[in-house]
C-alpha cells in the first residue's frame, strides 16, 4: 500500500470513527430516552398499584372490625382496582387466589381477626414490593428523590392502614390485650420513621401539601387518640369503632390525594428531564460534527509526518517479533511523541527480556536448593552425550541420595529436612569443579555429571563427597550419611541406560548397608583397570 493510500485510509478511518461516535452518542440517547419512557410507564403502573393498595387497605379495615354489611361493596371496589392493575405488566402470582381465600375466611368467620389482618397485610406487602421494584429504574437517576419520597409516602399510608385495623380490632374487644397495644405502638413508630424519610426526600411542593394535611382536623383527632393510648395505655372512652373508622379513613383518604400529587410531580419531572436530554443530544451532535471536521483536518496534516516515523518503528517491531530477539531495541530519533513511544516500547522489551530470562532460570533451577533441576540436567546430559558420540571422550555420572532422609522429616519436621538438603548442596558444590553439572534429581536424590572424567576419577570424587558429608555436623540432627552410585559412559551408550546404571549402582550401595560408593559393574568401591566401571 502506497503512502498516499495510507493517508487516505487513515483519514477514512478517522471520519468513520467520528461517525461511529455520533452513532454511539445517538444510541446512548435512545437508551436513556427509553429508560425515561419506562419510568413514565412505570408511574402509570404505580398509580394502579396505589389504587389497589388503597382499596385493599379499606377492605382490611372493614374485615378486621367486623363491618360485614359493607364488605360486598368494598369487594367490588377492590376487584375493580385489581382489574385495572392486571392490565399492567406487574406479575402478581397467586394474588387473586390468596385474596379469595382470606375473603372466604372473613365471611365464614372461620379465622380470627388477627389472622385475617395478617393475611391482608401480607397481600398488601406483595403489592408494595411490586411498587418498590417499579420505582427503581436501574442505571437511571431521573426523579430519584421524588420516586423515593413516593415510596415512603406509600409505606406511611400502609402503616396508617395497619394502625386503623389494629385499633379497630382493639375497640371491638371488651378489654385490649397488651400484645395488641404493643403492636399499635410499634406501628406508630414505623409510621413516624417513614414520615421522617418522606420529609427528607420530598420536593417543596409535596412537602408543603403533606404539612397541610398534617394540620387537618381529622389528622389531629386521629393522632390525639393514638397519643392518649400511648400515654395512658387505655383507649379513650369517647372513641367508638365507627368514629375511629371514619376519622382514620379520612386521614388515609388524604394520604391517597397526596399519592396522586406525588405521581403528578414524578410525571412532570420525568418529562422535564427528557426534554433536557433531547436538548443535550442536539448540542452534543453539533459539537461532535465540529470536532469531526477538526479531526479530519488534523488527520490529513499530521498523518504524512507520522507515517515516516511510524514506518521505522513498525519495521523494527516486525523484525523483533519475527526473530524473537528481545535484546534488540527500536532506534530513537528526535524529541517527539514517536520517540517517546519507541523509548517506552524499548522499556517494555527490557522488561520482557528480563522476565524471559527469569522464567528460563526458574524453569531450570530447583527452587529449594538453587541448583539445576531434573529438566536442566536432562538437557545438559543430552548435549554431552551427543558430544561424546562424536569424539569418544570419557564421561562419568554420580548419583546419590541421603540415607534415612524420611526419618529426618518425620523426627524434626520438613523445615529441618529442607535445611539439610540445602546444606548437602552447599557441601557438594564446594567440593566439585565449575565444569561439573550438579542437579537435584528429585526428593533427596542428586546427580553429578563429570565431563571428560572416567569412572576411576568419579569414584574418587564420590568417596571424597561421601566422607565430607559423613563427617559434617548438621545443625539440629547431628550427622547423616549418603549412598553413592557411579558409572561411566560407554561407546555404545544412550542417556537412559547411562542413568539406569548409575541408579542401579546407587541401590547396590543401599542394599549393601548404605554410606558407601558402588560401581554399576562391581557393586563396590572399585573400578576396572581400563577406567570403566
Amino acid at each position: 500500500m502506497s503512502l498516499r493510500q495510507k493517508i487516505l485510509l487513515l483519514s477514512f478511518m478517522a471520519i468513520t470513527g467520528m461517525f461511529l461516535t455520533i452513532w454511539l452518542q445517538y444510541g446512548n440517547f435512545i437508551i436513556q430516552t427509553r429508560a425515561v419512557e419506562r419510568v413514565s410507564a412505570n408511574v402509570q403502573t404505580v398509580s394502579a398499584l396505589s389504587g389497589a393498595v388503597h382499596e385493599l387497605q379499606k377492605e382490611r379495615g372493614q374485615a378486621v372490625t367486623g363491618q360485614y354489611q359493607n364488605l360486598d361493596r368494598q369487594f367490588r371496589h377492590t376487584d375493580a382496582a385489581l382489574d385495572t392493575l392486571e392490565k399492567t405488566p406487574v406479575p402478581l402470582p397467586g394474588f387473586r387466589e390468596r385474596l379469595d381465600a382470606v375473603r372466604h375466611s372473613t365471611l365464614q368467620q372461620s379465622a380470627g381477626f388477627a389472622d385475617i389482618r395478617l393475611e391482608y397485610t401480607q397481600l398488601l406487602r406483595q403489592l408494595l414490593d411490586a411498587m418498590d421494584t417499579l420505582t427503581h429504574e436501574p442505571r437511571l437517576t431521573i426523579a430519584a428523590s421524588d420516586i423515593d419520597a413516593h415510596r415512603h409516602l406509600i409505606e406511611a399510608k400502609e402503616y396508617l392502614g395497619q394502625l386503623r385495623a389494629t385499633l379497630g380490632q382493639i375497640l371491638e374487644s371488651e378489654q385490649p390485650e397488651p400484645v395488641a397495644l404493643r403492636t399499635l405502638f410499634s406501628l406508630k413508630g414505623l409510621y413516624d420513621e417513614q414520615v421522617r424519610r418522606l420529609r427528607g426526600k420530598a420536593s417543596a411542593e409535596l412537602s408543603h401539601a403533606f404539612e397541610d394535611k398534617c394540620r387537618d382536623q381529622a389528622n389531629e383527632r386521629m393522632f390525639q387518640a393514638l397519643e392518649h393510648i400511648m400515654a395512658h395505655g387505655v383507649v379513650p372512652t369517647s372513641l367508638t369503632t365507627m368514629g375511629w373508622w371514619t376519622t382514620s379513613s379520612m386521614v388515609i383518604n388524604n394520604m391517597k390525594s397526596l399519592e396522586e400529587l406525588s405521581l403528578e410531580i414524578i410525571r412532570q419531572h420525568t418529562h422535564e428531564e427528557l426534554s433536557q436530554l433531547q436538548s443535550s443530544m442536539h448540542v452534543g451532535m453539533a459539537v461532535v460534527s465540529v470536532a469531526a471536521l477538526a479531526v479530519l483536518f488534523l488527520t490529513i496534516s499530521a498523518t504524512t509526518s507520522l507515517l515516516r516515523a511510524l514506518s521505522a518503528v513498525l519495521s523494527s517491531i516486525d523484525r523483533i517479533v519475527r526473530n524473537q530477539d528481545f535484546s534488540s531495541r527500536i532506534p530513537t530519533r528526535g524529541p517527539n511523541e514517536i520517540t517517546h513511544i519507541a523509548t517506552t516500547f524499548n522499556t517494555l522489551l527490557s522488561l520482557a527480556e528480563a522476565l524471559i530470562q527469569e522464567k528460563e532460570t526458574l524453569a531450570i533451577t530447583d527452587p529449594l536448593t538453587g541448583i539445576s533441576n531434573r529438566l536442566q540436567f536432562t538437557r545438559v546430559l543430552d548435549d554431552e552425550a551427543a558430544r561424546k558420540r562424536r569424539n569418544s571422550t570419557p564421561m562419568a555420572l554420580i548419583m546419590f541420595d541421603i540415607d534415612h532422609f524420611k526419618r529426618v522429616n518425620d523426627t524434626w519436621g520438613h523445615n529441618t529436612g529442607d535445611a539439610v538438603l540445602k546444606e548437602i548442596v552447599r557441601i557438594v558444590s564446594a567440593g566439585i569443579r565449575a565444569s561439573d553439572v550438579f542437579a537435584r534429581w528429585g526428593g533427596e536424590e542428586f546427580v553429578l555429571l563429570l565431563r571428560d572424567n572416567d569412572c576411576k576419577a568419579a569414584r574418587i570424587v564420590a568417596e571424597k563427597l561421601r566422607q565430607q558429608i559423613e563427617w559434617h555436623p548438621f545443625p539440629i540432627i547431628g550427622n547423616l550419611t549418603c549412598s553413592f552410585g557411579v558409572t561411566a559412559w560407554q561407546p555404545d551408550d544412550d542417556e537412559a541406560g547411562f542413568l539406569a546404571r548409575a541408579d542401579k549402582a546407587l541401590y547396590a550401595s543401599k542394599a549393601a548397608g548404605r554410606n558407601q560408593v558402588s560401581c554399576e559393574k562391581h557393586g563396590r568401591l572399585d573400578c576396572s583397570s581400563d577406567g570403566l566401571c
